[in-house]
């Protein structure tokens, strides 16, 4: 079975350190698999990240203008 590690690193210059207790755990020439997620939380606490949030803003600042637009009454929105 291949060894999975979990970790968060700081990006520095574009490389990535493999923390020192985990360096041990893989061939030192060999490949490895890497996924990349982003940490980035906005302070609102509800994960968004600054694309998300400025996509938002954007949208905001800019509606599209409908003609003849009516938003859904409430129970338009919950009826099955």
């Amino acid at each position: 079975m291949r060894p999975v590690i979990e970790f968060q690193v700081q990006i520095t210059d574009g490389v990535i350190f493999i923390p020192e207790k985990y360096r041990n755990s893989f061939n030192p020439a060999g490949n490895v698999h890497v996924i990349l997620i982003q940490q980035d939380v906005q302070q609102t606490g509800l994960g968004a990240s600054a694309m998300d949030t400025e996509f938002s803003r954007e949208f905001l600042d800019n509606p599209a203008l409908i003609a003849n637009f009516a938003p859904l009454t409430r129970d338009e929105i919950y009826e099955h």
